[in-house]
């Protein structure tokens, strides 16, 4: 495995920390009033709970892979041949043990973006969830 700066978790990390310090600045205000001040100013207030609430979803998912061992899935040298397919068959797969949160590395070579957006997916976070779905 090449260095682990390369992957994208080494900027999960930073960003997970500096969620975590906005989230305690913005929660430490006295007020919602003191809120619109900040950097969400002229947002609105149920905006701001919204981004609250994926900002700890963020910070929650990874800690939760932290926690279970930082495990990484290098899958850009499989996926970089299959950019631009639409309908990908696969045929009988192995059964697959997965750990309940791990990172999936897929490259920009794989060219996957969102759906109607120019944002292309380098990587994926999938956790269980309590209902044992992925």
């Amino acid at each position: 495995m090449s260095s682990y700066h390369h992957y994208h978790p080494y900027r999960f990390s930073t960003v997970a920390d500096a969620l975590t310090r906005r989230v305690a600045r913005i929660t430490s205000l006295p007020d919602p009033a003191t809120v619109v001040a900040t950097e969400y100013a002229g947002i609105g207030d149920d905006e701001i709970q919204a981004r609250m609430h994926e900002y700890r979803r963020l910070i929650d998912t990874h800690a939760r892979w932290v926690s279970e061992g930082r495990q990484i899935f290098d899958m850009a040298s499989v996926m970089a041949p299959l950019a631009g397919a639409e309908d990908i068959r696969l045929s009988a797969l192995p059964a697959l043990r997965l750990p309940d949160v791990f990172y999936v590395h897929f490259g920009k070579d794989a060219d996957i973006a969102l759906f109607d957006e120019d944002i292309f997916v380098d990587w994926s976070c999938p956790q269980k969830t309590g209902h044992a779905q992925i």
